[in-house]
């Protein structure tokens, strides 16, 4: 049985995202250029800001899984170029620890959670936009003209 969570290179993982997005993980910087029939907005989180980190992770909503894991990338972790791999009973827990041990809040930008078992990424988006993309994810033109010359 996997530990509770891990701290992971991105480098480490990236093949095995590549294998759900089609794309690297730096996919994400160019997501608002998806193609329409893959993402649907859910709902949008209001004056996120002024809201806890553990209400707004309730807000989004995730699909409840027993005892698979998950993959979170957040602006925190992406900038150190780390992902979380998460056993899903214990995300909760550690985001509301996340603020204590890092002295940043969870939610302080962009966040993703690819669900590998689901082929599907949730964002919660840094204007309070909760999007559901299914995978493997697809750019319209100019955002994998943007995509192909991030990765030259």
């Amino acid at each position: 049985m996997m530990e509770n969570h891990k701290i992971l290179p991105i480098k480490d993982i990236n093949k095995e995202i590549f294998s759900i997005l089609g794309m690297d993980i730096t996919v994400f910087e160019f997501i608002d250029y998806a193609e329409k029939d893959i993402f649907t907005i859910k709902k949008v989180i209001n004056s996120w800001e002024n809201m806890d980190d553990v209400l707004i992770l309730k807000e989004i909503g995730l699909p409840e899984r027993k005892n698979k894991y998950i993959f979170i990338l957040n602006d925190d972790l992406y900038f150190q170029k780390k992902i979380l791999k998460i056993n899903e009973g214990f995300i909760s827990n550690y985001v509301e620890n996340y603020f204590f041990e890092n002295g940043v809040c969870f939610f302080n930008g962009d966040v993703f959670f690819i669900l590998i078992d689901d082929k599907k990424v949730i964002q919660f988006n840094n204007d309070g936009y909760v999007i559901h993309y299914d995978t493997p994810l697809k750019l319209i033109e100019k955002g994998m003209d943007k995509y192909l010359k991030s990765i030259d």
